[in-house]
């Protein structure tokens, strides 16, 4: 999504992850990083932060990538926080300027995407994902019938047009 938002003109992207011990959130950056370096050489992860899942740490995390990326262009937000980092870049006039991606539907974030201060959403719908793995547990303890198996989730893509 954001090579694509970037176009060919590319640029500095940063990265604000959560816990880069998780493997979920892991994977993510390593996924990233690798799709940006075989489909869009002219976009450049310079920075990667974790913020320890620290809501109002995104905002600092925004300011520092600022000033040592002062021609940032994106923003792949895998964590919480997205009100502070929003209000970190509106404060700086960047809003707009730079896109910003993130996960999950949140209340919040479907309402800051209505409000156009987000870009876009990935969602893996995590009520379904917790559903999906009691399910699993509880076929596994023979509570439920059927095998255990390897659950995947469908993904969606929010916007302000369909947020």
């Amino acid at each position: 999504l954001i090579g694509r938002s970037l176009g060919p003109a590319g640029g500095e992207i940063a990265m604000i992850a959560g816990r880069l011990d998780i493997a979920g959130q892991r994977a993510r950056a390593t996924g990233f990083a690798d799709v940006l370096a075989e489909y869009y050489p002219t976009c450049h992860l310079v920075r990667i932060a974790e913020i320890g899942e620290a809501a109002d740490t995104s905002a600092r995390e925004v300011a520092a990538a600022l000033a040592a990326h002062p021609g940032l262009r994106a923003i792949y937000h895998t964590t919480t926080g997205a009100t502070p980092l929003v209000e970190a870049l509106e404060a700086r006039g960047r809003r707009g300027e730079i896109v910003v991606v993130t996960h999950e539907l949140t209340p919040g974030r479907r309402r800051l995407l209505r409000a156009r201060r987000l870009d876009a959403v990935i969602d893996q719908n995590p009520q379904r994902e917790i559903r999906l793995a009691l399910e699993t547990m509880a076929r596994l303890f023979g509570r439920l019938d059927g095998p255990a198996r390897s659950i995947e989730t469908e993904i969606q893509i929010y916007t302000p047009e369909n947020a």
